[in-house]
């Protein structure tokens, strides 16, 4: 009987209802969710046709939208119900972020957290395994003449539990950046990083641009 009900149509609304409520509220914009499937084996999530709309007004398009994002969990205690996650992958999210006329963005107003409540870092989150493939990034600001849009947009990134320590590399291509009535300028960046809490180390930052290349090493210490 349990399994009828968990398989059935009214649970399976019932169960995309709350998860549209609860992501709602943790990020203040309004959320949409096209649908999901959750499979036992490997407690792995996925979710398809992920839409967050900001203060963005109807006609544009919304602060964020991906095709499908899924999300790993790992149970660290059955008795204390703690569940982290394990792994993440968002496959081609489109990011629209402008600035309006008053100055102020399209992201939405986080509500504000319970008091006593410490929130947690990307470390102590420990993600096993994140991945972005095929993003888009555009941005607008009509207060800086500015307009950019990047296309390709990529990551691989995870956790060494050991060093406690990301280990990664983002980067984008067919980039777009046009300030004013220069013209625009075209190009790509590939970055190779490591990221601990005492800092961030750039192993190599590449960025192409028509038949120019740029590369750049740093270390940014967090203290």
């Amino acid at each position: 009987v349990g399994i009828t009900v968990i398989r059935s149509g009214t649970f399976h609304r019932y169960v995309l209802t709350r998860m549209v409520d609860q992501a709602t509220q943790a990020t203040g914009g309004r959320v949409e969710i096209g649908s999901f499937q959750f499979r036992w084996s490997g407690l792995r999530l996925d979710l398809y046709h992920v839409v967050l709309h900001g203060t963005e007004p109807a006609p544009r398009a919304p602060l964020f939208e991906a095709d499908h994002l899924m999300v790993g969990l790992k149970i660290i205690s059955l008795w204390q119900r703690k569940v982290d996650v394990n792994e993440i992958v968002i496959d081609h999210p489109s990011i629209h972020l402008s600035v309006g006329q008053s100055g102020a963005t399209n992201l939405p107003q986080s509500p504000p957290a319970a008091p006593g409540t410490r929130p947690r870092n990307v470390f102590e989150l420990a993600i096993g395994h994140f991945v972005v493939n095929a993003g888009e990034l555009n941005y607008s600001d009509p207060h800086i003449p500015l307009d950019g849009e990047v296309h390709d947009l990529h990551a691989q990134v995870s956790f060494n539990s050991f060093r406690t320590e990301y280990k990664g590399l983002m980067g984008y291509r067919d980039g777009r950046i046009q300030y004013g009535e220069f013209n625009p300028l075209q190009h790509s960046i590939e970055a190779r990083f490591e990221a601990t809490p005492a800092g961030l180390t750039l192993d190599s930052v590449r960025v192409e641009s028509g038949a120019s290349t740029v590369s750049v090493q740093a270390r940014l210490n967090g203290h």
